[in-house]
């Protein structure tokens, strides 16, 4: 997916917004334009709600392993204007798997989720979120090691937000077998680490995305089993993509 969301980036970068270079006021991204239509009162606001599955985005600053450097992606989003955007990402996999309105593409850390909870005053009672993987791949380190630094940015998101991130689910390439074991030590000494996700979410299909570390044939892969076997040496629950995970204990 990241490569994905990369190229239409990029593509941004062959015309110059005019906008930008005359310094008015550039469009909001799509996402923000559906979402700023109405806001709705809660239903049954007294309840209290466990947010068990979310993610933070901010690629101009996050490792995503995008084959370009980030100054590259800055300078994309810095001109960004919303039609050219919407007619670059027309990767058929982004629309059919995520929907047209770039999600995944607009900034959205702690102060973005806050402000969804707080809402109009008459939300729901959030008590607590739980952050799920979303892709980090940190150059210049040993492989295993290139996802453990989205740990690191979610531990500064709840230090700022106490409410956000109470607990999350990281990734780790068990592919590797045996060599994942210092991610696995890494993430056990992160009292907010709760649990693995590989996902194993795959369907050839070339309309939509799947997940990006496995194939038809992965969950049966002796390397895969023997990585897979190492989490037993690890508190926290193995999360297969698309199943729903436990929220006990996130309290």
């Amino acid at each position: 997916m990241a490569c994905e969301c990369c190229c239409g980036l990029v593509k941004l970068l062959a015309g110059v917004d005019v906008r930008f270079l005359l310094g008015l006021r550039k469009h909001k991204w799509p996402i923000n334009e559906w979402d700023a239509q109405y806001e709705e009162d809660a239903v049954d606001p007294e309840i209290e709600i466990l947010d068990a599955h979310h993610h933070l985005f901010d690629f101009k600053t996050h490792d995503k392993g995008l084959p370009v450097p980030k100054w590259i992606v800055k300078l994309s989003y810095l001109q960004y204007d919303a039609d050219s955007m919407e007619n670059q990402m027309q990767d058929p996999k982004l629309i059919h798997s995520f929907g047209a309105r770039l999600n995944m593409l607009t900034p959205y850390m702690g102060e973005e989720l806050m402000k969804d909870i707080e809402g109009n005053g008459r939300g729901h009672k959030v008590v607590g979120t739980i952050y799920m993987e979303c892709g980090w791949k940190t150059p210049g380190v040993e492989e295993c090691m290139e996802p453990v630094g989205e740990a690191a940015m979610v531990s500064e998101v709840h230090a700022k937000y106490p409410l956000l991130c109470k607990g999350m689910v990281c990734f780790a390439d068990l592919r590797l077998g045996k060599a994942v074991e210092p991610a696995l030590i890494h993430y056990k000494k992160n009292p907010l680490v709760k649990g693995i996700r590989h996902g194993l979410a795959y369907t050839g299909h070339p309309l939509m995305s799947d997940a990006a570390h496995c194939d038809a044939n992965t969950a049966s892969d002796p390397k895969f089993r023997e990585g897979f076997s190492l989490l037993a040496k690890c508190p926290g629950i193995f999360v297969n993509r698309r199943r729903p995970i436990l929220a006990e204990g996130f309290r």
